[in-house]
Parts: C-alpha cells; sequence; structure tokens
C-alpha cells in the first residue's frame, strides 16, 4: 500500500516494502583466456663472464637447465658488440649430472687464446629451460608473454615464420579485448606430441 503524504497523516510509524533498484554493469567484463600450445621451447638469459682458463658455468640468477646442443650453443659477444666465433674464441664445456649434482654449461677460453682475450669481459647469451616452463601462468602483458614464451614470429629472407604459436595466439587475445592469459606450454618438438597436448591440457 502507497502512502501520500500530501495529504494529512496520522502520527505513527509507516513501513513500505520497496523494489531495490537493478544496477546494470557498462563495458566489458574481464575476460580470462586460456591457451595451450607450442612455444620456443626456453627462455633467453645473458651473462657477463671473465675470460680465463677456468671454466665460467651459464645460469647465473637463472635457476634451470641450460641448453646447448645442436643451434642452442651460447653466443659470445665482446662488450663493444663483436660475435666471438665458437671453438675458435671460446669453447662451450658441458658437464654431465652425477652425484645428485645437476648438469652445466659453461665457457672458456681457447688454448691458442690468438686473440688475447684473457682477462677480459665478455657478455654471454644462452637458452635455458627453468622449473615449471610447461605449468600454468598468468599473465596481462603481451611483452610479459613473448619474455617467457619467445617472440611470436621469426623475420627471415624468405618471409615471416612462425617460431612461438602460443605468443602468437597471445597477440590474438589481447586483441580481442582478453584482460588476463592463461597459458600452457610444451615443447613443439617433442616426439609424442599428442601425449603432450593432452598434459597440458590436463594441467589447465
Amino acid at each position: 500500500m502507497t502512502i501520500d503524504f500530501s495529504q494529512y497523516v496520522p502520527p505513527g510509524v509507516y513501513v513500505e516494502d520497496d523494489t531495490t533498484p537493478i544496477v546494470a554493469l557498462t563495458g566489458n567484463e574481464p575476460a580470462v583466456v586460456t591457451l595451450v600450445g607450442p612455444s620456443v621451447g626456453y627462455r633467453t638469459g645473458t651473462q657477463e663472464v671473465l675470460v680465463s682458463n677456468t671454466p665460467q658455468v651459464l645460469g647465473g640468477s637463472n635457476s634451470g637447465y641450460v641448453l646447448s646442443g645442436g643451434s642452442n650453443f651460447p653466443e659470445v659477444r665482446t662488450l663493444t658488440g663483436q660475435l666471438l666465433v665458437k671453438d675458435t674464441d671460446y669453447l662451450v664445456i658441458e658437464t654431465a649430472a652425477s652425484g645428485g649434482n645437476p648438469s652445466s654449461v659453461a665457457i672458456k677460453k681457447t688454448v691458442a687464446d690468438t686473440n688475447a682475450r684473457t682477462g677480459t669481459t665478455v657478455v654471454v647469451t644462452y637458452r635455458y629451460l627453468p622449473p615449471g616452463y610447461s605449468d600454468p601462468l598468468v599473465f596481462s602483458d603481451y611483452d610479459d608473454v613473448v619474455a617467457a614464451y619467445g617472440p611470436p614470429l621469426s623475420t627471415l629472407t624468405s618471409g615471416d615464420q612462425i617460431i612461438s604459436p602460443l605468443s602468437l595466439a597471445a597477440t590474438q587475445a589481447f586483441a580481442n579485448n582478453a584482460s588476463r592469459l592463461l597459458p600452457v606450454a610444451f615443447h613443439p618438438r617433442i616426439p609424442a606430441a599428442v601425449t603432450a597436448l593432452t598434459d597440458a591440457l590436463a594441467k589447465m
């Protein structure tokens, strides 16, 4: 019953039910997108080391397994940016895991040291696989995705090639108003690709 206070109403306590208005949301609700796919399979680290006869172990503050096989060997440059030649200017020393100690990768000078670089500082760029690389992680910034899973494309003379499908999918997700991403990566060259995909999906 609606009480009309425009007319005289005897003193007293009056209660009136009223419907609470519905507040409508404006704009797009934040979207969380999950992605599962292959990435470059590593992260990139840099480290300054002193050239000497003693092998300088790579890894620094980045805990994880440093890669060295195939095209993954460390790249070494002088402080002025000159690229040094593997097996001519420096050697890559791999130590196998033993006695509970993890395997390691180090660099040292060559025996000849024809360029007289002993005692000089060089910058080493290396690839490593951190613990939990294939675990689900939350990202809200595209640059962080690229740092974790590599750039989506590699620009070559023959044209662009996709090297990280996971990062490429992230560009589309952010372009379509995703505010956060929850990706899971697996290595593109694992022989049992179906098993890797199944394991990745299970982590979601």
